[in-house]
């Protein structure tokens, strides 16, 4: 069996581009996060959580927390800042809350680990999507984590107004080496149903 591969272009004009395409995301994601970070080390922010504790932190995790920004309920990939989220969330457990009014789909979020004595046995963070008059859509994710490390993810979209659409379910299950590597296992309940597996190890 002979197999040939032709390319309509010699060059990598195409590698290059998305490399410094990716680079310049990269950058310009870090800077906003910089900047970000800086604002919620004001003095007016700690003045206001002298003062008003829940308005200080209603802004501080509206303009900060950015790997809440990364949790993505229906992306049955593996996404290591927002595993890092779930991490941190789980350690802290409280509720957090604030708002995305600066994108492109903007929302409100409220999350919260829920524990018995000393035992985290949930997570979950709600987000609630507002395109005025016409469509309103709410993501909920559950995180449950399991013994000898593992955990499992549910997360699911529903939408509802002018388009009104069920987005579907996904469930991902995580097992956590003591070595630090991460096997996982990603599906995704809809018309075309989608399956990833994959591993993650330290580097």
């Amino acid at each position: 069996m002979n197999w040939r591969i032709e390319l309509p272009d010699n060059s990598y004009d195409h590698v290059n581009e998305r490399a410094t395409s990716a680079a310049r995301d990269a950058l310009s994601k870090s800077v906003v996060y910089g900047v970000r970070e800086a604002l919620v080390d004001l003095p007016i922010m700690l003045w206001l959580q002298e003062r008003q504790g829940l308005l200080a932190d209603f802004l501080r995790n509206s303009i900060d927390s950015v790997g809440e920004e990364e949790v993505a309920p229906l992306d049955v990939s593996y996404r290591l800042v927002e595993r890092s989220w779930w991490k941190r969330l789980s350690e802290n457990g409280g509720v957090h809350y604030g708002i995305r009014p600066f994108r492109t789909s903007p929302y409100a979020f409220l999350s919260l680990g829920l524990k018995d004595g000393d035992t985290l046995f949930l997570l979950r963070p709600v987000r609630y999507y507002y395109d005025p008059f016409v469509d309103h859509r709410f993501e909920i994710a559950l995180s449950v984590p399991l013994k000898h490390g593992f955990a499992i993810d549910v997360g699911t979209s529903y939408q509802f107004g002018r388009h009104s659409e069920e987005k579907g379910l996904a469930v991902k299950l995580f097992k956590e080496f003591k070595s630090g590597g991460i096997l996982h296992v990603g599906l995704e309940a809809r018309e075309r149903p989608v399956f990833f597996a994959g591993m993650a190890l330290p580097w």
